[in-house]
């Protein structure tokens, strides 16, 4: 006799069999909150990770040039004085750290279920507008944003990051 491919309980929808079977649970890794340490022990190990192998945790300077490559990709780069033999995004860390954390931060958002297009309040946009604009100054001003100013430094001992 075959058992059902669907498992059915009254409080819940059909469940596929396979994920039933499966060790984890998929709500839990994926719909259920996690606990914030368990998020600050991952950036720690991802931190180190990279000071273990001689690099950094920075966004700036991968969000410069892929706004470079995009102004040259639509022509406004000589206008905007941007040099035409920029190295591909692909092939610089800092970019592919930034083009990974949008598709990690998208794909987490889509696999919890979480991921909905919806409209702010109209203040709203003026917030974030003056607020972006403020810390695109201050990274500017600052030479890097907070992540590649302070935690590098912090992270290999040099009094320059506190």
């Amino acid at each position: 006799m075959t058992e059902p491919a669907v498992r059915t309980d009254a409080t819940t929808a059909p469940t596929p069999r396979r994920l039933v079977e499966l060790p984890w649970n998929y709500h839990a890794i994926f719909v259920r909150e996690w606990s914030p340490y368990f998020g600050a022990v991952v950036i720690v190990v991802i931190a180190l990770g990279l000071m273990a192998s001689g690099f950094f945790w920075g966004v700036f300077g991968g969000l410069k040039l892929l706004s470079d490559y995009f102004n040259n990709l639509i022509g406004l780069g000589p206008l905007l004085g941007i040099k035409s033999d920029l190295p591909s995004p692909l092939m610089h860390r800092i970019a592919i750290l930034d083009i990974c954390l949008v598709l990690g931060a998208f794909s987490a958002a889509l696999l919890s279920g979480q991921f909905r297009i919806s409209r702010p309040p109209k203040l709203e946009y003026l917030w974030a507008a003056l607020g972006g604009s403020f810390m695109g100054i201050g990274a500017s001003l600052a030479g890097g944003c907070t992540t590649g100013v302070k935690n590098p430094p912090v992270m290999f001992s040099s009094p320059a990051g506190w």
